[in-house]
């Protein structure tokens, strides 16, 4: 009843009796083909009603049966939009199931170049294609990149600065150090 209603615990209620009509009809719409299916489906929702003692329209009824757990939609009923089915024959009728949505992975070819032509200089000269030019020239310059991973993922020496340090320049300083007084 506290899931129905939407409440926690300790929330205030407000009450209000009053008196519902006897439900004669109800239009019940399965949440999946499972409940279908099941041979005795019309007999495990008279023993799930038992546990109700009114019905709404729009409101869902959870079934536990075998392990498994059916979800009902209440469509319509009659002859109010809420009614009770505490000793009553009610008539019962059942939509066609929601289809359970199903989502296919579309896979997009990845293109190499969205332009496929070829381009022009204004001067007239041939154009290089510069993106193929330097993946060739990486693969010529080190064929083999993976032998010179950097260990633990940090650079642990430059060949730059041991190039500095080997002329006798501090790096990071350009020219020689002027003492400036002030």
């Amino acid at each position: 009843m506290m899931q129905q209603l939407c409440l926690k615990e300790g929330d205030i209620v407000r009450v209000t009796s009053i008196s519902l009509p006897k439900g004669t009809f109800v239009k019940l719409k399965p949440c999946s083909k499972d409940f279908m299916e099941l041979s005795n489906h019309r007999t495990v929702l008279e023993t799930a009603l038992r546990n109700y003692a009114t019905l709404t329209i729009g409101d869902n009824i959870v079934i536990h049966y075998l392990g498994k757990t059916y979800e009902i939609k209440i469509v319509d009923l009659k002859p109010a939009f809420a009614c009770t089915i505490i000793e009553t024959d009610v008539e019962v009728e059942f939509e066609e199931p929601f289809e359970k949505v199903q989502y296919v992975e579309e896979i997009i070819p990845v293109e190499e170049s969205k332009f496929k032509g070829k381009g022009q200089r204004t001067d007239g000269k041939a154009c290089k294609n510069v993106k193929t030019e330097k993946v060739r020239q990486k693969i010529i310059e080190n064929p083999e990149p993976w032998k010179e991973k950097l260990v633990g993922g940090v650079r642990t020496k430059c060949a730059e600065y041991e190039d500095l340090l080997k002329k006798g320049r501090i790096p990071g300083i350009i020219g020689k150090f002027i003492e400036r007084k002030f």
